[in-house]
């Protein structure tokens, strides 16, 4: 096992997506679970969230991030970060201006 002790000092400074860049390796996995076990309940909570979603882009599941990103309710923090995040993936990735414009509603 692997001693991570993360602090806010590294979720402000250093994304998950960027610590997890090697995504594919198992180590990945255990910092994320230990990441969002150490933060559960605060609003970086949130931003481990949008994290997830850009790795899952990262590796092609824009469904995935999709599905991430949706979870996002509009009463938390970064809500409106998750919606452009969404919007662009609708345009960028799917085509989807409709479902583009949707996210600023």
């Amino acid at each position: 096992m692997y001693n991570i002790t993360p602090s806010l000092d590294i979720l402000v400074h250093s994304p998950v997506w960027v610590i997890c860049n090697f995504s594919i390796s198992t180590n990945c996995s255990y910092i994320k679970i230990k990441m969002q076990y150490l933060f559960q309940g605060t609003a970086e909570e949130i931003r481990l969230t949008v994290a997830n979603a850009d790795l899952a882009l990262e590796k092609g599941d824009v469904d995935s991030a999709l599905n991430i990103l949706r979870t996002i309710g509009p009463e938390q923090p970064y809500f409106i970060q998750a919606r452009e995040k969404m919007a662009k993936i609708y345009l960028n990735h799917r085509k989807d201006k409709r479902m583009y414009a949707q996210c600023y509603r």
